[in-house]
């Protein structure tokens, strides 16, 4: 039973490790870009790596802090 337990918080160890890895690997970044908008300051988006049908370096929408 011991052996069981030791392989399930392996399991989990595992699978916590490799969401942290996912979390560093940022898809976006703020940029200088911003805009008032209704006294509400957005600013633009940029991708910083390719995912689905977006390229690094793309511009995006804006965002609100």
């Amino acid at each position: 039973m011991k052996n069981s337990k030791n392989t399930i918080s392996s399991s989990i160890a595992t699978a916590t490790a490799s969401v942290n890895k996912q979390q560093l690997a940022k898809k976006y970044e703020l940029t200088n870009e911003n805009r008032v908008v209704s006294g509400v300051t957005l600013h633009r988006i940029k991708a910083l790596r390719d995912f689905s049908d977006v390229k690094a370096g793309s511009l995006g929408g804006l965002y609100r802090k």
